[in-house]
């Protein structure tokens, strides 16, 4: 007789509600929430999913059951390539209207300043309106910051804006119960032009690990409805994925799916049958088969950047060539290359040196794959030097390449 289909509780993508109970702390957590208990600025930069929105909706619910009030700003969701600044920072201003439930009319208010600069206006909203209505602690999370290096007006008054509400700490209470945390895939100097005086100094840097066997009992609580050896299979799983939160929930889901579809009650998995479950769901056919999508993204993201592109896959490869050798490694040394390549999330900082952060990465990106990434490349190598060559007339080029007014 077929045993009942187990419920899955995993969730492959998006963030993980604050009740999951599939959801791993990590040092990330704590270090996050006793931040902005002390009031610091905080900034949590990775890859894609690597679970930064889990994270943050999980910190918000923590904070609330200490009277901290928090909104979250997805600042993707105020648009990008068409808006004005005008309605940039007035989307902003009516998300923390309405995330505060403060007591203005915005558009008449808004109005009603329209002799101050946008800046200025959301100033005075913090200052005169937020910071008096609202007399608890309070903490900003503005998230997917990164969206704002595609915005069609210029974006330091942002990073000015940011850096006022920290300076003005010092000599000002109101002030001091203001916090902000900034989420998204980027570096701090990929979102700033002055690169003395920047929001950033002072802040706290939240990094990322993977989810470590020792914190994920829960992921094996899942497994257990179907697979009497659980936590031998989360072990396996880890040791493909290496803690890296995306891949990690799938695989389970992938287990709990193979569980529903067999005739007894339950299972007893080998680490043969989740490496053959490894090869079969995500490793081959990888580019057809990657739904919810993840590895492609990786890739879309590394082409993404077409003016770094060869000079990551060089990186890329480098550290691939060195892990062959058992003495050998790329030490992190924090540079733009190193920074890019950490934010695509195939790497990761391992005892001061760059890794390939699991084994799914290292057989899908392979040098293999390597070199014919850098083979499609070089057509459009050959493009940008045929466009220089051209002392930049040649209309054909690609539309990637930068436009360039020549004095």
């Amino acid at each position: 007789m077929r045993a009942p289909r187990a419920r899955s509780p995993y969730q492959v993508g998006g963030s993980l509600p604050s009740t999951a109970t599939t959801y791993v702390d990590r040092d990330a957590d704590e270090m996050l929430f006793q931040s902005l208990l002390a009031g610091k600025f905080c900034y949590v930069f990775d890859a894609h999913q690597t679970g930064k929105s889990s994270l943050r909706v999980r910190t918000m619910a923590r904070l609330q059951q200490v009277g901290i009030k928090s909104v979250a700003i997805d600042l993707t969701s105020m648009g990008t390539q068409q808006i004005t600044g005008e309605q940039w920072y007035a989307a902003l201003a009516a998300s923390i209207v309405k995330g505060f439930e403060l007591s203005i009319e915005l558009p008449q208010w808004w109005r009603c300043r329209h002799h101050l600069s946008i800046v200025a206006r959301l100033t005075e909203l913090i200052e005169q309106v937020l910071l008096v209505e609202v007399q608890t602690p309070i903490v900003i999370l503005l998230d997917e910051i990164d969206s704002i290096t595609g915005l069609r007006f210029a974006t330091d008054e942002l990073s000015r804006l940011m850096r006022t509400f920290r300076d003005r700490r010092a000599s000002s209470a109101r002030y001091q119960r203001l916090t902000l945390a900034l989420f998204g895939v980027a570096t701090p100097f990929d979102l700033i032009m002055d690169k003395i005086r920047t929001p950033f100094e002072g802040s706290q840097v939240i990094a990322l690990q993977g989810l470590t066997e020792a914190r994920s009992c829960q992921l094996a609580q899942g497994l257990s409805a179907r697979v009497i050896n659980a936590e031998t299979v989360l072990q396996r799983i880890l040791y493909w994925t290496g803690g890296q939160p995306f891949l990690t929930q799938k695989l389970c889901q992938y287990v709990v799916e193979a569980g529903n579809h067999h005739s007894s009650e339950s299972l007893t998995l080998s680490d043969a049958w989740v490496d053959a479950l490894v090869e079969k769901r995500i490793l081959e056919n990888w580019e057809m088969q990657d739904e919810p999508e993840h590895l492609r993204t990786i890739r879309a993201r590394l082409w993404h950047q077409p003016y770094k592109i060869g000079q990551l896959l060089g990186l890329y490869q480098q550290v691939l060539a060195a892990e062959r050798s058992p003495r050998a490694c790329i030490l992190a040394d924090n540079s733009v290359a190193q920074l890019g390549l950490l934010l695509l999330g195939i790497v990761e900082k391992r005892h001061q040196c760059l890794r390939v952060k699991n084994r799914i990465y290292r057989r899908v990106f392979n040098l293999e794959w390597v070199e014919q990434e850098l083979n499609d490349l070089r057509p459009y190598v050959q493009a940008f030097e045929g466009w220089v060559e051209s002392d930049f007339s040649d209309e054909s080029r690609p539309d990637w390449l930068p436009t360039i007014v020549l004095d």
